[in-house]
């Protein structure tokens, strides 16, 4: 077959997967590459080398691992926040870490290391609120450069429900099994009068407390099977709130601090049966002598006199006992006919008056909502009385019957969980995800940040529950509608066509099932880009009008062998160029350029003489800044750096310095001790050399230098493919003649390990650093491969390296 040349004119489609390199009829695969490793696919489609980076500071403990959170007050402040072990530090964007006087400037946290990885955060401002699913959520707070404040957020009404008490003492009881009339008892005083009509649960048990014995024992009905007559401590709920009526002193409005009473019940006496009245006498004027034999009444008792004749005698009365067989009674007069049929005489017992017990020294802190009305427990007073503080006015003073209130505790805290996702939202914000409620979603009070009073208004604060295989909240987001993403599922809440959030109308759709990780998801345009549950796919969630509904395609398809050992964290950077950063378990950085209007989705793999452990990025003024920490080995021990990648650095780890008289000697190399480094030097490249005491000696004076860990742009080609007379050239013998190369403003390249003639000379430019290149330009080439082509180009020197296209001259025959 005659010579052919074939040419690709971007790389656009990224580095393509081993399981794809079969696949040439995939458009894709013409704008790929076997690898790309150590550079960038800019939107235009060309390979350019990744920017290197410079080093900032070491992280405050260097044995262990940190996390880099970024704090954007805007686009032109912005802050890095270096989180480790209960501290944390502060880098400004631009710039480097802020110290007071000489010593870093840092605060104390409530995050151990190991709660640092599975910090969530959402931001308003000079305000970030931070979460974590065993620590009351925080806020933090810039005051000033210098000034940070970190503290619980200030809740003003948390959300609450009615879910009992779980007691920290056994509950033994009489029997496991559905029945009446068992006893249970607890191992320590628990028990109040009006806990009778409330529910004990344990698993799949319930029993209902029909009588109270005392504080350590009650009588109850088992409605269904206990699994053991044994419970331990905080194994077991007593539900709901207290059976008694309660009455608040005054109609209370908001901000007024009230009394709130526990009222007695009366119960009519049960009467007696009746006893025959064997004789009946008016014995004086105004008095009768009845006769009823072993009648057992005292003086005083209310006795009811019925069926004589005449019915003078028949009334409801107080007697005064003569003797064991007879008693007299009044309201007769000297006119009273004497009686002629005797009767019957009956005891009614007196109204027996009950008073309540209902409060514990535990309520405290706990919310009672009556008559519309909710009060914030602030001071227990006794068993019947408590006092609290009016956070939603109530509509009445009157008794409040058992059962038409109800006492209300947090469903946050340290039994409970704190939330584990948190973002904002039409004004609200929003968490979700707890040990209790793993589904749930809590939204503030619409502008009101720290109230959750649930209520009916649109303004007031809703709770929904997700249904389904959800298997927890992991990540909230705000993209068109509030995304929450799931272990399982990914869900969209919305009020509806046109409406927001609101109590009474919440919609909420289950859009897929992916499921994610701990990993934070990236906003990028109208899509969030999260990654899905196994952590080696990133998938991006956005709306699809062609089937109204939410998509999640997968960003990794043509690319995945770059993410297989999972992505530990990401960060997105908007400009210079559109960037996914990935740090990946095995310590590799796996970037992604998107683009979705030019159809760019390149994945390329970043990789240094260490492991990347944590990324974010934060913008600086037009461009995005993105920041890394980074693991090294130095002089056989573990260090661990913050470093910031920077267009103008050529390697990693570089120390920058100036010297307007120029100088041989260089110092403040010791993060590099021990290492090889490579050196820029006016521009030009010198030999590598060894960082010893910190310090190192050039060949010759330099005034203008960067020293750094050295950093191989590397582009290797896919195998060609074109149309032969026989089909197709793939399994045929293939041989190069010339590789071409069109370049921007390149310093140095090699193909194949050859180097290509990219500096011109001329009386202008002697003594001066080589110029940038741009243009074509090649090699030579031959030697036949079976169904291969080698062809490979890189940069091993700290020079500018950007390849456009690439020509290849070549032949084929079977």
């Amino acid at each position: 077959m005659p010579r052919i040349s074939t040419i690709q004119t971007n790389f656009t489609a990224g580095e393509i997967s081993p399981k794809v390199r079969g696949r040439v009829d995939v458009a894709r695969y013409q704008n790929g590459a076997e690898a790309l490793r150590n550079v960038i696919v800019n939107v235009y489609g060309g390979a350019e080398r990744a920017p290197g980076t410079r080093m900032i500071e070491p992280v405050k403990n260097e044995s262990q691992r940190t996390r880099l959170i970024p704090f954007v007050f805007n686009r032109d402040i912005a802050y890095v926040l270096e989180f480790g072990d209960a501290y944390m530090r502060v880098y400004r964007a631009k710039a480097g870490r802020i110290v007071v006087g000489s010593t870093p400037y840092e605060i104390a946290t409530p995050w151990g290391i190991a709660a640092v990885p599975v910090l969530r955060f959402a931001q308003k401002d000079n305000t970030m609120f931070i979460t974590h699913p065993q620590i009351a959520p925080q806020m933090l707070q810039r005051l000033d450069e210098t000034n940070w404040r970190l503290r619980a957020v200030p809740f003003s009404v948390v959300p609450f429900a009615e879910i009992g008490i779980t007691p920290s003492f056994g509950l033994t009881l009489s029997a496991a099994t559905v029945g009446g009339g068992r006893t249970l008892t607890s191992a320590g005083g628990i028990f109040l009068n009006s806990d009778v009509g409330r529910q004990i649960i344990a698993g799949p048990g319930i029993a209902n407390i029909t009588a109270f014995v005392s504080s350590t024992v009650v009588t109850a009905d088992i409605a269904s099977d206990f699994l053991s007559t044994s419970i331990g401590a905080n194994g077991w709920t007593l539900a709901g709130s207290p059976q008694a009526g309660l009455k608040p002193s005054e109609k209370g409005t908001v901000g007024k601090t009230i009394t709130l009473t526990m009222q007695s019940s009366t119960t009519p006496g049960t009467p007696q049966p009746a006893k025959a009245i064997t004789n009946l006498v008016h014995n004086t004027t105004t008095t009768a002598l009845a006769t009823v034999v072993g009648h057992g009444y005292s003086t005083g008792d209310t006795v009811r006199i019925e069926n004589c004749d005449p019915d003078d005698y028949n009334k409801q009365t107080t007697i005064t006992v003569i003797d064991a067989d007879s008693f007299e009674y009044d309201g007769f007069t000297a006119l009273t006919p004497d009686p002629t049929v005797f009767g019957t005489a009956q005891k009614i017992p007196g109204a027996v008056t009950t008073g309540y017990d209902g409060f514990r020294p535990g309520d405290v802190g706990q919310y009672l909502r009556i008559n519309r009305g909710l009060v914030l427990i602030t001071e227990y007073v006794d068993a019947q009385n408590v006092r609290g503080v009016v956070r939603t006015d109530l509509d009445s003073d009157v008794e409040a019957p058992a059962g038409a209130w109800s006492l209300e505790q947090s469903v946050w805290g340290d039994t409970y969980g704190y939330p584990k996702a948190v973002t904002i939202n039409q004004q609200r914000l929003v968490f979700g995800g707890t040990e209790r409620d793993p589904n749930g979603c809590w939204g503030s009070r619409t502008g009101l940040y720290f109230d959750f009073t649930l209520g009916d208004l649109d303004t007031d604060s809703f709770f929904y529950a997700l249904d389904g295989e959800s298997n927890g909240i992991q990540h909230l987001a705000s993209v068109r509608a509030l995304l929450a993403l799931t272990l399982g599922t990914e869900w969209t809440l919305a009020g509806g066509v046109e409406k927001p959030l609101t109590p009474t109308n919440v919609q909420a759709k289950d859009q897929s099932v992916y499921g994610t990780t701990d990993v934070r998801p990236a906003r990028i345009g109208d899509e969030l880009v999260y990654v899905q549950r196994a952590g080696t796919s990133v998938l991006a969630m956005s709306y699809s009008v062609s089937t109204d509904s939410y998509r999640s395609p997968d960003l990794t398809t043509l690319s995945e062998h770059l993410l297989r050992s999972g992505v530990v964290e990401m960060a997105y950077q908007q400009k210079p160029v559109s960037v996914l950063w990935c740090v990946c378990n095995d310590g590799t950085l796996a970037t992604m350029t998107i683009d979705r209007d030019e159809g760019v989705i390149a994945w390329t793999l970043q990789e240094t003489d260490g492991a990347f452990e944590s990324v974010c990025a934060v913008p600086a003024g037009d461009v995005d800044e993105v920041w890394v920490t980074v693991r090294r080995t130095i002089n056989g021990a573990t260090r661990r750096y913050v470093e910031r990648f920077d267009p103008a650095a050529y390697c990693h780890s570089t120390a920058f310095g100036t010297d307007p008289a120029g100088k041989v000697l260089w110092t403040g190399l010791d993060h590099l001790e021990g290492k090889t480094v490579v050196c820029n030097a006016d521009g030009a490249k010198l030999p590598t050399m060894v960082v010893s005491g910190g310090q190192v000696t050039l060949p010759r004076p330099a005034k203008q230098v960067q020293f750094g860990l050295q950093v191989i742009p590397r582009v290797k080609m896919l195998r060609p493919e074109i149309g032969t007379p026989t089909g197709t050239a793939q399994a045929s013998n293939m041989r190069p003649h010339e590789f071409y190369a069109l370049f921007l403003d390149t310093v140095g390249a090699q193909i194949n390990g050859q180097p290509v003639n990219l500096r011109k000379f001329g009386p202008d430019i002697l003594d001066e650093p080589p110029a940038p290149f741009s243009g074509w330009e090649g090699v030579g080439a031959m030697g036949w491969r079976k169904g291969e082509m080698f062809c490979e180009f890189t940069q091993p020197d700290p020079m500018p390296f950007h390849l456009l296209a690439v020509v290849r001259k070549w032949t084929t025959n079977d």
